[in-house]
Order: structure tokens, then C-alpha cells, then sequence
């Protein structure tokens, strides 16, 4: 011991160097203790719950399309019901903006009634976020403000083309035996001409024009053996729209195969003479939406006689219309109803 290396005479203060030594040792923490430790099991702690940070989803970062709409949609109905009060009325104002977007985007391409069905939906979901009790006043402004675009969008919204059926011309019969019917999906309109001249029926009444159409049916009945009027529609000067062949049937309009799943659409007219009217283009523009819409027909199969086959139809006067609608107005690819 350190205490047997000290002389007698220093023994009082060999006792105090012992105890300073015990204590140091026990402050430094000796590794071999004289009596053996006492096992203890770990204490149970409970653990606090941590709270799951929210990864923002994917959509958010995606420019405005329908597949963006889509995924939003998708979203809503899954993981995000899960979701934060915040990301969900962002969602909602997104899936309206988009749709009032759209519309208003589209509107010359669209029909009345899908224009109307995307402008519903819009302010629909304007007012979900108005009705949200998780709103937050700049959310209900931002609905406001949508729901006073669509309102403003309603009033322009064209009205649905009236079309006058065959029984208000009063056409013949059809002649099934030498018609064939129409099998699978439209997927193509066709422009034409009467290449008759439409001067006298610019100012003319409908049963005027009715009698015009009578006599080009009685023409492809009696004098081309066809089983009823070519054309699927035909339009006068003043705009108005005749119901033709039944759509049950292939036209008769175009040569050959070119008439298979092919809508033949004629105007009154001798525009190698004359100049269509305004009246009746903006009836063929109102038709040929329509008809692409309700079809899923895209805008690059809208075409003049002409691009099927040698023919001066639809006369040089309106020979630039479908390449004007597909370059311009019509391009918004296969307008299905969102």
C-alpha cells in the first residue's frame, strides 16, 4: 500500500494521501469493483407518437392539363383524403380553375352541351370550397372569383344548332335496299357544295330552301340510282341546318371508300360563282364542332371534297375553309367530353 512507503513519523499524513487515493479512485471510476454490480432490466418509456411529415403530391408540381385534372381526381379519392384541410381545398380550386379554363379555352370546338357540361363542373367545385367549413377566406375568395367567370362564360355560351328534320322538309322515303349501313365509329366530316346557285335562297324561307333540298334528293334517287340524299346534312344561305340521309346509313357523298365512316356535310351553292354566306359558315363551324364532339372525330379529318378526289367541290370560294378550321379553329385534337 502507498502507505508503507512513508515513514513512521509522517504517518498522519500518510493517512490523509490513503484516503485522497480511495477518493480519486472512485471519482475516476475504477473498472474493478470490490463487490459485484446489480443487474437491472431497462425501463419501459413510452416512446412520444412523432407526427408524419406530408410529402406534397406529385400533381402539384404538373403544368395545367387533363392528366393533371385527372391525377387530382384520382388523388382525392385515395391518398388524399388522408391530407391536410389546405391540400385539399388547393385540389378542389385547381380541379375547378382547370375545368373553367378549359372551357373557355375550347369553347369554339366544343359543343353547347359539353361546354356547358365543363363549365358545371366548374362551378361545382367552386362551390364545394364556399361550403367548406376547412376554407380559408382567401380559399372562398379565389371561389368567388371562379364562380363569377363561369357565370361570365354562361353568356356567351352559343346555344344548340336546331337541326330541321326530314320529316319538316318532307323527304321522300329512303330506299334501303340500295343503302349501306354505316358500321363502326365516324371518324371523318367532309365539306361539299350543291354547285347550284344559292342568290335567290339568301333571302329565301325555310320551306323555300326545303324545296331546293327536295330536288337534289329526287336528283340522287331518280337520276344516280342512290337510295336517298347523299349528304348527312346540308345547309342554306340564311344558316339553317337540314337533317339529309339518316346517320344510320354510309353517305354518298364522297367516291367509293372515301364514304365509309364519313359524314357528308353540302352547302347551298355555287361557290365556284359565289361566296358562302356568313350565315352559313357560321352554321358549318357550329356543325362541324358539334358533330366532332359528340363523334371524337379530330380536327385534321375535316376536309373539302377536293382533298379525296380530283373535283372542283366545294368551289374555289370555300375550297379554304376545312384547311382554315383545321390550322386555326379546330385544333384542339379529338374533343372528348371531360
Amino acid at each position: 500500500m502507498l502507505s508503507s512507503f512513508i515513514p513512521r513519523g509522517n504517518r498522519g499524513i500518510g493517512l490523509k494521501i490513503s484516503a485522497l487515493a480511495v477518493l480519486f479512485g472512485s471519482l475516476l471510476g475504477c473498472t474493478t469493483p470490490t463487490t459485484p454490480t446489480r443487474s437491472y432490466e431497462p425501463i419501459a418509456r413510452s416512446t412520444p407518437r412523432t407526427t408524419r411529415k406530408q410529402t406534397a403530391p406529385e400533381w402539384r408540381f404538373r403544368p395545367l392539363s387533363w392528366e393533371k385534372l385527372e391525377a387530382i381526381e384520382v388523388w382525392m379519392a385515395g391518398s388524399g383524403r388522408r391530407a391536410s384541410n389546405a391540400l385539399r381545398m388547393e385540389a378542389e380550386l385547381t380541379l375547378a380553375r382547370g375545368r373553367l379554363t378549359f372551357a373557355t379555352r375550347d369553347r369554339r370546338q366544343l359543343s353547347p352541351a359539353t361546354l356547358n357540361a365543363r363549365l358545371d363542373s366548374a362551378h361545382a367545385g367552386f362551390s364545394r370550397v364556399l361550403s367548406s367549413p376547412a376554407s380559408t377566406a382567401v380559399d372562398r375568395q379565389r371561389a368567388r372569383e371562379g364562380q363569377g367567370q363561369v357565370a361570365a362564360q354562361r353568356k356567351q355560351a352559343p346555344k344548340a344548332l336546331g337541326i330541321i328534320p326530314r320529316s319538316s322538309w318532307k323527304a321522300s322515303s329512303a330506299v334501303p335496299s340500295r343503302l349501306t349501313p354505316n358500321r363502326g365509329a365516324w371518324n371523318r366530316l367532309t365539306v361539299h357544295h350543291s354547285a347550284e346557285y344559292a342568290g335567290l335562297l339568301r333571302t329565301a324561307s325555310s320551306s323555300e330552301s326545303a324545296d331546293a333540298i327536295r330536288s337534289i334528293q329526287r336528283y340522287h334517287v331518280q337520276d344516280k340510282n342512290y337510295g336517298d340524299i347523299a349528304y348527312h346534312f346540308l345547309i342554306d344561305p340564311r344558316g339553317r341546318v337540314f337533317e339529309g340521309r339518316s346517320m344510320r346509313w354510309q353517305g354518298a357523298h364522297a367516291g367509293g371508300n372515301n364514304n365509309v365512316h364519313n359524314i357528308g356535310i353540302c352547302l347551298l351553292g355555287d361557290f365556284d360563282r359565289e361566296s358562302p354566306s356568313q350565315a352559313s359558315l357560321t352554321a358549318l363551324e357550329q356543325l362541324v364542332t358539334q358533330l366532332r364532339s359528340k363523334h371524337g372525330i379530330s380536327s385534321d379529318r375535316v376536309v373539302g371534297h377536293g382533298e379525296l378526289k380530283t373535283t372542283a367541290c366545294p368551289g374555289r370560294h370555300l375550297r379554304s375553309w376545312p384547311r382554315s378550321y383545321r390550322g386555326g379553329r379546330g385544333t384542339g385534337g379529338r374533343l372528348a367530353a371531360r
